[in-house]
């Protein structure tokens, strides 16, 4: 082989290497917990006629991981993902599972009796009811179960 295609060969593979240089410095972050609360729930708010039911993907996330604040027109859930796995990880090959801190702000619809609202989480859904109409204007905070 010519030094000319060496030489070309040499490049690629370094090429190479710095491409995945730079998809494993693009992945450290999205590792690491997100201060700025980039990512969300996803949300679904369905109205009954004596209750607003918000469910939220709350996939991986412990219970006592869930801050949940209601007030009469907002719901506000906040918490922290952790990353699964606790072995040395040497190498990624695919991460699209959001983790770290989150915070959602769900305007809603009518006002509720945030006294009486309840919430639950199974099988990765955050579930919280909350009766409709309300003569308080107070914010609490309730326990996830």
């Amino acid at each position: 082989m010519d030094r000319y295609k060496k030489r070309i060969l040499q490049e690629f593979e370094d090429m190479e290497k710095h491409l995945g240089r730079m998809m494993r410095n693009l992945s450290i972050p999205r590792m690491n917990s997100l201060q700025s609360g980039s990512w969300m729930l996803a949300a679904d708010l369905y109205e009954t006629e004596n209750e607003l039911i918000l469910c939220m993907d709350a996939m991986g996330i412990e219970p006592e991981d869930l801050n949940v604040v209601v007030e009469q027109k907002t719901v506000t859930v906040s918490g922290k993902r952790t990353f699964p796995i606790n072995d040395k990880v040497c190498c990624i090959h695919q991460m699209e599972i959001e983790r770290g801190f989150f915070e959602r702000a769900v305007p809603l619809p009518l006002a509720v009796d945030n006294t009486k609202a309840t919430s639950s989480c199974k099988n990765g859904l955050l579930i919280i009811r909350m009766p409709l109409q309300t003569k308080r204007d107070e914010t609490i905070k309730i326990t996830v179960r």
